[in-house]
């Protein structure tokens, strides 16, 4: 995304160093619990119990 933001546009440095810090955590935290929702539901799929404590 930001090679084409770079090839189409030609922004300044400083815009690239504004811009990008703001998207990429947005989009990290955004995305931390789809991702973490998906990571249950897969290890539940495929009855992980590694967690478990046994003795």
């Amino acid at each position: 995304m930001a090679i084409w933001v770079e090839m189409s546009f030609a922004p300044p440095y400083w815009l690239h160093v504004v811009l990008w810090p703001p998207i990429i955590m947005i989009a990290t935290v955004g995305l931390l619990r789809p991702l973490k929702a998906f990571m249950v539901a897969q290890q539940f799929r495929h009855r992980r119990d590694e967690f478990d404590e046994r003795s």
